[in-house]
C-alpha cells in the first residue's frame, strides 16, 4: 500500500506540473528588388566670362543601386544636340563622362549604402553669343 500511495503522489505531482512550452518557428523573408536612386542636382550655372576662349566645367551626378545591379545611365538634352537656348539664340556644348558622350555610361551597384559619383564635363567651344539668359534641361535615364 505504501508503494501505491507513493505512485499516486508521483502521478498527481506530474499531473499538476505546468506543461512544457512547445517550440515554434518564425520564418522571416525579404524580397530585395533591383532599384536605383539618382541625384543630379543642384542646378548648374556656368561661368561664361571666358566663352570667347572656351569654357569647361565639371561636376558629378550621384547614383545608388542595389548591390550588383548593372545599369546604363544616359543623358539627353531638352534641346536637340545639347544647346543652351535664349529665344532664337543658342550656345552649343558637349556633355561628356569619362571623355565620351554621356550615353549608356555603365554603372553597377557596389553594395555601399552611399551614393557613387559619375563625373561629367560641360565643354563650350570658343564662341561669341549675344547677351541673354540661356538654359537647357538635361534628363537622365537609368535603365538595365
Amino acid at each position: 500500500m505504501r508503494n501505491t500511495k507513493f505512485l499516486l503522489a508521483a502521478v498527481a505531482a506530474l499531473a499538476s506540473a505546468p506543461a512544457f512550452a512547445a517550440d515554434y518557428d518564425l520564418q522571416v523573408n525579404a524580397n530585395v528588388a533591383n532599384a536605383c536612386d539618382f541625384n543630379a542636382g543642384p542646378d548648374v550655372t556656368v561661368d561664361m566670362s571666358a566663352i570667347r576662349t572656351g569654357v569647361t566645367q565639371s561636376g558629378n551626378v550621384q547614383i545608388w543601386c542595389t548591390n550588383g545591379y548593372a545599369v546604363q545611365v544616359t543623358a539627353a538634352s531638352g534641346v536637340d544636340g545639347f544647346q543652351l537656348v535664349d529665344g532664337s539664340n543658342t550656345i552649343p556644348y558637349s556633355f561628356t563622362s569619362g571623355g565620351g558622350a554621356f550615353t549608356n555610361v555603365p554603372f553597377t551597384g557596389t553594395g555601399l549604402a552611399t551614393y557613387s559619383d559619375i563625373p561629367y564635363t560641360l565643354t563650350f567651344a570658343p564662341q561669341n553669343p549675344p547677351a541673354g539668359t540661356y538654359s537647357d534641361l538635361i534628363t537622365f535615364t537609368v535603365a538595365p
